[in-house]
């Protein structure tokens, strides 16, 4: 079993706020960067694009039942439930997708 905390260590967090003890289940924890993909227990990760930007969609992705946010950016302040969230703060967004996706899948590749 993966655990929040593992995710952070592996994705070479800067900075994690939240409950890192929570166990991230491959079968209900997709790990995605579409905040309309995100299911209850499932793991967002903020990527700032060309158009649009990923932490701009992150309450949406935690009322969608995200409980870990992965983002370049420190958490907000203004963020809809703080308190059921456990966000990782990184360097690179896309490569934290990368490495979260293998984690929590357990490395099909």
């Amino acid at each position: 079993m993966v655990k929040v905390r593992d995710i952070a260590i592996v994705v070479g967090a800067k900075a994690v706020s939240g409950n890192q003890e929570r166990a991230v289940y491959p079968s209900i924890s997709i790990v995605t960067n579409n905040s309309r993909r995100v299911q209850p227990g499932g793991i967002f990760v903020a990527i700032q694009g060309a158009q649009l930007d990923g932490n701009d969609f992150v309450n949406d992705a935690t009322k969608r039942g995200a409980e870990t946010i992965i983002s370049e950016r420190p958490m907000p302040s203004d963020l809809s439930q703080p308190n059921n969230v456990t966000w990782i703060q990184v360097e690179d967004a896309r490569k934290a997708l990368a490495l979260a996706s293998a984690i929590v899948h357990g490395h099909p590749s």
